[in-house]
């Protein structure tokens, strides 16, 4: 049974968080590559990919931490390269403004999808380890139901436990039946 915890585990949180660093540097180079090619208005494509894969595949914190490299890289390198927050315009501006803010919705919009993907696995892994629960008790009570003598009990629980366990053990042994003659325990000598 998979049990789901109620969070991202810190393994993937760091994976997810890891990832916005390279997505977003193959945005850059592909967006100076757009940008020295003539396609200047298309230049910030890539790096708008970049964070909707890091906001969809992490959820709202990665698809943010991908936004702010994102908005970095393209106004230093796209918008007035070498320089930082140095707009020859106030459209410059209001455009990365514009982009920035699009975006941030946007990481949002995916970490409350994340989120909820995450709810439903959670509760299809509880619904199939409840289901699995009914089913071995059916199986337990089926055999129960099936036994005639305490003996065939005793088997069919130890077989069913076995099954529910998915192991592979020997056959019961078998429980002698009293006899009715006693037995007389001889002691040796000293």
């Amino acid at each position: 049974m998979i049990i789901f915890s109620r969070s991202m585990s810190n393994a993937r949180r760091l994976g997810a968080y890891g990832l916005t660093v390279p997505a977003v540097g193959l945005g850059v180079w592909a967006g100076v590559v757009i940008s020295r090619g003539g396609a200047v208005p298309l230049a910030a494509t890539p790096l708008a990919l970049a964070v909707a894969f890091s906001a969809g595949y992490g959820g709202f914190g990665p698809g943010l931490f991908a936004l702010v490299q994102a908005v970095l890289a393209i106004d230093f390198f796209l918008i007035e390269p070498g320089a930082l927050f140095r707009f020859t315009s106030g459209a410059q501006a209001a455009a990365l403004a514009g982009f920035t803010i699009g975006w941030t919705i946007f990481c949002l919009a995916a970490g409350l999808v994340v989120r909820q993907r995450h709810r439903d696995r959670q509760r299809s892994a509880t619904a199939e380890a409840a289901s699995a629960q009914a089913r071995r008790l059916m199986e337990l009570t089926t055999a129960l139901a099936q036994a005639r003598t305490p003996r065939s009990a005793i088997e069919a629980v130890v077989q069913e436990a076995l099954h529910a366990l998915q192991a592979d053990g020997p056959a019961p042994p078998a429980i002698p039946r009293r006899r009715r003659a006693s037995r007389t325990i001889h002691s040796r000598p000293p």
